[in-house]
């Protein structure tokens, strides 16, 4: 699977503008100029400065999209799978915790438990935000079950590479 060129930006479901003319091939640097440059509300975000331009997926043509699913696959199950994924994020606290404790006979963690303990941090930590980002929205919109958010997280969770998260 190819990793990080879909994403969520405010809800928005986006493309990352070099991956369409670059390595995805959906289209010439040309067609993107003249894509972005016509429509209105369709860049996000702008490039540049180690910034990632940002495309709004439902906006791009209908011809753009039908190459994009080619090549990834339906662009609502790629986020899905990914949704957890952009909430793991480093925890020095975490890190420092486990480097100095130690247990009564002062020994320390051994490193495949401590690499474990960490990941699983990093995971809860994802798991909690997903669930206020959730939680925040679905009371916008006036929903009150959590039921189905609850059984997505677990999916997510069950997904991850079991490698970097054990």
């Amino acid at each position: 699977m190819i990793q990080g060129i879909i994403q969520w930006a405010d809800n928005i479901l986006c493309v990352h503008g070099g991956w369409m003319y670059g390595d995805g091939g959906i289209m010439t640097k040309s067609s993107y100029r003249h894509l972005i440059g016509r429509n209105d509300g369709i860049v996000i975000q702008r490039g540049g400065r180690s910034r990632i331009a940002l495309i709004n997926y439902e906006r791009i043509p209908e011809r753009f999209k039908e190459a994009i699913e080619l090549k990834i696959g339906d662009v609502y199950e790629y986020v899905k799978e990914n949704e957890l994924l952009k909430y793991i994020k480093e925890d020095q606290k975490a890190v420092k915790f486990y480097q100095k404790h130690r247990f009564g006979d002062d020994s320390k963690i051994p490193d495949e438990a401590r690499f474990e303990y960490y990941a699983n941090v990093k995971v809860i930590c994802a798991v909690n935000e997903i669930i206020m980002v959730r939680r925040s929205m679905r009371q916008k919109h006036g929903k009150k079950s959590m039921g189905t958010v609850w059984e997505e997280v677990a999916k997510a969770v069950e997904k991850l590479d079991k490698r970097k998260f054990p």
